[in-house]
């Protein structure tokens, strides 16, 4: 073995060459699959600080909520989150920064064009390192359809329980009939 200042530099027997060449290759080789994976998940992958800033972010960042990564980087990650759900972000922050996994925490992030998404998160902290990586799923569009679908169960529900259209809240002077007559059978 030689060692100076700069580098060590350590002779291997012939022999073992070849073991250590595939090792190396195969340590390259997962760190390409795992960049790989990382580049083109449309899930949203990020590395956080403890600081309340995102060390680094994957392109689906941008393809999900249009800022670029370098604006997202640029400020606390908590001033995208829309302000209601602040507090509860800030609650689960502080549950990972305590070294504790965050599962299935859903939140909304603001969108560039000032819409909202809804993001469900899985983050796993890293305390030695001061980091805390995660995982969140868009999941504006399932968001989207249980709303529409409790506000039809609620309509349902009045609808059912009203004797009339009128006790239902619905008036003829707002455009819909409250007379009904049911067609004649032979």
């Amino acid at each position: 073995m030689i060692r100076d200042r700069t580098a060590t530099c350590c002779f291997l027997p012939p022999a073992d060459a070849p073991r250590v060449s595939s090792a190396v290759a195969a340590a390259i080789s997962s760190e390409e699959q795992l960049q790989h994976l990382f580049e083109v998940s449309l899930d949203l992958f990020c590395v956080a600080g403890f600081d309340g800033y995102f060390k680094r972010l994957n392109p689906a960042w941008e393809k999900t909520l249009g800022f670029t990564a370098q604006e997202l980087l640029a400020k606390p990650y908590i001033s995208f989150v829309h302000p209601a759900d602040r507090a509860a972000t800030m609650a689960a922050a502080l549950k990972a920064v305590g070294g504790r996994h965050v599962i299935s925490f859903e939140n909304r992030y603001e969108s560039k064009d000032s819409s909202y998404r809804w993001l469900l998160w899985n983050a796993t902290p890293v305390t030695e390192q001061q980091l805390i990586y995660a995982a969140a799923h868009d999941i504006t569009n399932r968001k989207r359809t249980e709303a529409r679908r409790a506000a039809g169960y609620a309509v349902t529900r009045v609808l059912a329980e009203a004797t009339t259209l009128t006790a239902a809240g619905l008036h003829g002077d707002q455009g819909v009939q409250t007379r009904w007559h049911p067609r004649r059978t032979p």
